[in-house]
């Protein structure tokens, strides 16, 4: 049905798998607010999350509201951060999907994973295929991404999507990154949730703030019981240099492992669902291992720690890189929790490796601006 469903370009549809998040979340903000001739609607993913929405001002229906179902199969053009599941799979034959994706992967994805841990090839998969058609076969019209050769290295080949196909214009969710206090404050106001405009003025309050961000490994959910956290212990000498230490796990990753911070004063936990991209700017440094945020947070120009206790393992059980781990770092490598602390608590002694940081910048990111959204925009109207 929704194959032969009549669309309306004017009609675009957002969504994301986690909430209200991601690329999608501040492509769908800049064109409700610098659209009009544009109707952008949010497909939410519960009746909750289209009622924050809406206050807002601005549009969203649950997904299996007759609304939501009723605007899925009108809208021409999709917006999302994995696949048209992000919206509703069944109504997505017909529109044009654009792929704006979650990172600049460092570590392989989909069809380049040549490790067991490529789904894509195991059996079950392909006999699902044969009696099936799943979002994992579907063809995006489009895929956003960060620069040509992030396109060329990997997403032409991981996605199965033409270079041509590839638009070069960079990540929405990458835009606050340049913004002003002014037109920040602006934003937030309007945009993020009593939470989170409590929790950015919390930070305010602490001399310095750091972000944990680790990576999902495929080989070892509970791998943070391997880096030997002691949170309660670490939580007094972070008190001491009132220092705020967030954690922002994996949406797979289980919570259970890290319950003791919840006795914590100068340890915040995250929900896995948390939009990070408007508490970024407010920190003075990120700890994470293989994840893709290393790339984002370089345009920050901030120091980072990579806690890289597992690579021969990750390498070997996990996934394979695109690029070489030591071709890619610009801060400390450690291996142990009190390497970790050194670095929290005195950041002013990491070497800051100003030229490695730009050559990561200049080959990830062919724009570093605040107009991200507004490029994706003006390529669709045009």
């Amino acid at each position: 049905m929704s194959k032969i469903f009549p669309r309306n370009s004017k009609v675009w549809a957002f969504g994301s798998a986690y909430g209200f998040e991601g690329n999608s979340k501040y492509l769908y903000c800049y064109t409700v607010e610098h659209s009009p001739n544009i109707r952008a609607i949010w497909i939410a993913r519960s009746r909750k999350e289209s009622r924050h929405i809406c206050s807002k001002g601005a549009e969203a229906h649950y997904r299996w509201s007759l609304p939501g179902i009723w605007l899925a199969f009108r809208s021409k053009y999709w917006f999302f951060n994995v696949c048209s599941s992000d919206i509703n799979y069944v109504a997505s034959a017909g529109a044009s999907l654009v792929n704006l994706w979650h990172g600049v992967p460092l570590k392989k994805i989909h069809f380049d994973v040549e490790s067991h841990a490529n789904r894509y090839k195991t059996l079950s998969f392909r006999l699902r295929k044969v009696f099936l058609y799943t979002p994992d076969d579907e063809i995006y019209d489009n895929l956003v991404s960060t620069s040509k050769y992030i396109s060329d290295m990997s997403f032409s080949s991981a996605l199965r999507v033409p270079a041509e196909q590839c638009l070069n214009l960079g990540y929405p969710r990458l835009d606050p990154f340049f913004w002003d206090q002014d037109y920040s404050a602006k934003w937030l106001k309007r945009w993020s949730s009593v939470y989170e405009q409590k929790f950015i003025n919390k930070i305010k309050t602490y001399d310095k703030a750091f972000i944990f961000m680790p990576t999902w490994r495929d080989h070892a959910p509970h791998f943070i019981k391997e880096q030997n956290w002691d949170f309660i212990g670490l939580d007094k000498k972070l008190a001491k240099n009132n220092t705020l230490l967030m954690l922002k796990l994996h949406p797979l990753t289980p919570l259970s492992l890290v319950n003791s911070v919840k006795q914590c004063s100068n340890i915040e936990l995250l929900d896995s669902s948390q939009d990070v991209y408007c508490i970024l700017p407010h920190t003075h440094g990120l700890i994470t291992d293989y994840s893709s945020i290393m790339f984002d947070y370089a345009l920050l120009d901030r120091p980072i720690c990579y806690f890289a206790h597992d690579l021969d393992d990750y390498l070997a059980k996990s996934r394979e890189f695109y690029m070489s781990f030591d071709e890619v770092v610009y801060g400390p490598v450690v291996t142990t929790m009190e390497q970790v602390e050194s670095f929290l608590l005195n950041p002013e002694n990491t070497t800051d490796l100003n030229e490695a940081r730009q050559r990561i910048k200049d080959l990830c990111f062919d724009y570093q601006d605040h107009d991200a959204s507004q490029r994706i925009v003006m390529h669709f109207t045009q």
